[in-house]
């Protein structure tokens, strides 16, 4: 019977042991499961941060959208006025050749004049 009590004195052991691990074991559990609590509460503020500034990113986004595009008849008035002043610029420079060319004619026509009105009266005169 000796034997009886020793057995069983090492199985109520055994169990003991298996019992303080199965506390130590669901002590774990509980400690892991508040941190990925923990943790999935601050991926959540994350994304709720997150979530946010892409609203405002999407807003001011859209604002410049709304910009861009009031500005494109201004850019297209921009675009014909260049392509206008351009072509207003090649025919100014056309001009102001055309005008020299005058200027000179009528300088030589006046530094001449003395000279051209006597051969007027000589081709009159004959």
């Amino acid at each position: 019977m000796a034997e009886d009590g020793a057995i069983l004195t090492l199985i109520m052991a055994r169990l003991e042991e298996v019992a303080v691990n199965q506390r130590d074991l669901q002590t774990q559990m509980r400690e892991s499961e508040r941190l990925s609590t923990e943790s999935r509460r601050r991926v959540h503020e994350k994304q709720d941060v997150q979530n946010q500034l892409l609203l405002k990113l999407d807003h001011r986004l859209s604002t410049v959208e709304k910009a861009v595009e009031a500005e494109a008849p201004t850019w297209a008035e921009f675009r014909a006025l260049k392509a206008r002043a351009a072509g207003a610029g090649s025919l100014g420079r056309a001009l102001w050749k055309v005008g020299a060319w005058l200027v000179v004619l009528v300088g030589a026509f006046y530094a001449l004049r003395n000279d051209i009105a006597a051969f007027w009266h000589w081709m009159m005169s004959r």
